[in-house]
């Protein structure tokens, strides 16, 4: 049973060099006091000088500038990427789209943000600004929450909430 084991270590270890990012640990942005990977101490900055990676909401980096635009949902010249929410994107437009209160369709990679969901279907773009329906894909979503039960997207979206027979839940405003 070991050989599955080695086998995900080499596979985190080659993503770890491949990619400058990549997920570690999760987080809440702050600094962490030692390094997830050898233990070493982590400056104020999060970076682990013995490995030569910082550490900021969930991600891993080698890059000291992506490490700065991870902590502040910004773009990393350097290397071409940005970062809002501990989410990476090499795309200029969808760094807008995530960035955006309102959120946004990105025309370039044909996908939507809104509401902290990603979404390569207009309809459903839609529908997650305006508390839809989707008939495209059968998904409804009330309030940022995604529901495929019409029922339940029905009690969801009341004003008084209530119950879906159907599924067995209730949902109270």
């Amino acid at each position: 049973m070991k050989k599955p084991v080695l086998v995900l270590a080499v596979v985190g270890f080659a993503l770890a060099f491949a990619c400058p990012a990549v997920l570690a640990q999760e987080g809440d942005g702050e600094p962490q006091a030692a390094c997830p990977d050898c233990s070493a101490p982590l400056d104020d900055r999060g970076w682990c000088a013995k490995c030569g990676a910082g550490f900021a909401k969930g991600l891993r980096t080698t890059c000291s500038s992506c490490l700065a635009a991870i902590r502040s949902d910004g773009w990393c010249s350097d290397c071409g990427v940005g970062y809002v929410g501990g989410q990476k994107t090499s795309c200029k437009n969808c760094f807008a789209a995530m960035g955006s209160a309102e959120g946004g369709w990105c025309s370039d990679c044909q996908v939507g943000y809104a509401k902290g969901l990603k979404t390569k279907c207009p309809t459903c773009f839609a529908a997650i600004g305006s508390d839809g329906w989707c008939d495209d894909c059968g998904v409804g979503y009330v309030g940022g929450q995604k529901t495929s039960c019409k029922n339940c997207f029905a009690a969801m979206g009341s004003a008084e909430g209530g119950w879906c027979s159907d599924c067995q839940v209730g949902y109270a405003k």
